[in-house]
């Protein structure tokens, strides 16, 4: 069900004058999984490949978030998925990096997002235009006096797909005028959720709007001055922005777990596990990137009675059992686990249908574009969405499913740590070394001999380190020194084990 594969590590025993009652060989403790590329298009994958290159090594989860972002705010609800009767996924979904300053993810998701700035800067500039002419027919009908004949012409429409500074109010009037929806992007989260009422003192509903405009919900806004009154029938909003591991618990707070503000959120952790490195090489991705912009952002929704309505898909009968089946396994498994679970599996479930509308209209896309589609021509050959979401689809948005769960639990779990957990690289590899030792431990009265633990560290380290500095290290984590016969050992008790598990990641 869950993919948790990941590279294996090569642990080294290293043999001392006295050889242990118990030889093992330690397995590798648990990862979090690696981006599921291969749920998307070759060219996709090519692309965020080149971008964590070019952008100093930056970890897979930077580009794929960024892309994914990309991807929310290009489809919005211009295409929306019938899970089954009555229920309607569209493809917003709200991204957040979690990395810590100084990682590097600014360049890289400024490169991914630039398509759409670009393309609602210039639809800023023709509504320029437009009001320019607008403002001319007016004075020229102030001039030549009223007639009733001749009807008023319509105030230009501002279209937009891309905001950062902004209110929820004057994003409910945006939404009123761009009902296909909007990306929300913001470079730090924190500054984000801060100032959701920054004008209204905390009197506001904001956080209430984004629980709404992430499942399609309406919005109203009634104000004494009626000018300011807006309705939107369904609002859709998607969200991208990044957050310091720190930042979590002072930005979301119990009443958003509560009122599930945070589990609406797919958290993806981003750490380095090597050193940024300077290249010459270009991002040569935002060729492909403006196309999909340009094919996604200008498709036209069909209107119903003056009003524009998404278009329709459906799941085949193979990737609705197989959505229906795996829902159902990991609800199953994770039930009595424990209570974050309860609350990060809903919606982790409800996220799937999301994600495979979006693969599901990001290949229709890559097959125009490579069947020579020309971008430019989008608004008078629209792009034609084949209208049945596939098994092998499904199947892709699964594995993604599977990797937002994972990181969604780290997540959570971090958020209820008392203490901020200490990373060092030293400490890390400590940690790792522990955890993947666990079964051992259970079975040697959780004690290991000093020099073999010792042995296992420094093999996992990749430069010498004194003994005596990693066991200081050990100390600073809280393993307790024991004696063990004639040896000196270490003490891991099955608590400390698990403050490891749940500090790693962040």
């Amino acid at each position: 069900m869950i993919d948790s594969s990941a590279s294996s590590a090569a642990w080294i025993e290293t043999p001392s004058e006295e050889t242990p009652e118990n030889s093992f060989q330690p397995p590798e403790p648990d990862r979090l999984p690696p981006p599921p590329l291969e749920a998307l298009p070759p060219a996709i994958q090519n692309l965020l490949l080149e971008a964590s290159l070019v952008f100093g090594d930056l970890p897979l989860e930077v580009p794929t978030v960024s892309f994914l972002a990309f991807l929310s705010g290009c489809v919005g609800q211009s295409v929306v998925l019938e899970v089954k009767r009555g229920w309607l996924a569209a493809g917003n979904l709200y991204w957040a990096i979690v990395a810590p300053s100084g990682l590097g993810k600014s360049p890289c998701a400024n490169a991914i997002l630039r398509p759409i700035w670009r393309l609602d800067h210039k639809a800023r500039e023709q509504w320029k235009s437009e009001m320019t002419a607008y403002q001319a027919v007016l004075d020229e009908r102030k001039q030549a006096g009223p007639n009733p004949a001749d009807p008023a012409p319509p105030v230009p429409t501002l279209t937009q797909y891309i905001v950062d500074d902004a209110t929820v109010e004057a994003i409910s009037g945006i939404l009123a005028e761009n009902p296909k929806g909007l990306l929300w992007c913001c470079d730090e989260l924190a500054t984000l959720m801060q100032n959701l009422d920054r004008y209204t003192k905390g009197r506001s509903n904001s956080k209430g709007r984004l629980l709404s405009s992430y499942d399609c919900s309406p919005w109203k806004t009634s104000r004494c001055d009626r000018e300011k009154n807006q309705s939107v029938l369904a609002a859709v909003l998607s969200i991208f922005g990044t957050i310091q591991p720190k930042s979590l618990k002072s930005v979301f707070n119990q009443k958003d777990v509560d009122n599930g503000l945070l589990p609406r959120f797919a958290f993806i952790l981003a750490r380095r596990d090597k050193p940024p490195r300077l290249t010459d090489e270009e991002f040569h991705g935002e060729t492909i990137l403006s196309d999909l912009a340009e094919l996604l952002l200008n498709r036209k929704m069909v209107e119903l009675d003056g009003r524009p309505m998404p278009e329709m898909m459906r799941l085949s009968a193979e990737a609705y059992s197989l959505y229906k089946n795996w829902s159902q396994e990991l609800t199953q498994a994770t039930w009595d686990i424990s209570e974050i679970d309860r609350l990060i599996v809903p919606k982790v479930t409800g996220m799937v249908p999301r994600l495979a509308l979006l693969l599901h209209t990001l290949a229709s896309a890559i097959e125009a574009l490579e069947s020579h589609l020309p971008a430019l021509e989008s608004e008078t050959r629209p792009l034609k969405i084949l209208p049945e979401v596939s098994s092998e689809t499904m199947t892709g948005a699964i594995r993604f499913g599977d990797w937002i769960y994972r990181h969604q639990k780290y997540i959570w779990l971090s958020l209820g740590l008392d203490n901020e957990p200490l990373k060092t690289p030293l400490e890390e590899s400590i940690m790792k070394t522990a955890l993947g030792l666990e079964d051992f431990l259970a079975e040697n009265g959780w004690q290991i001999p000093n020099d073999d633990f010792i042995a296992l560290v420094q093999s996992t380290l990749p430069k010498a380190t004194a003994a005596n500095h990693i066991g200081r290290a050990v100390s600073r984590l809280g393993a307790r020194s024991v004696k063990m016969g004639r040896r000196r050992g270490r003490e891991f008790p099955k608590d400390l084990l698990e403050k490891f598990r749940l500090g790693l990641y962040l």
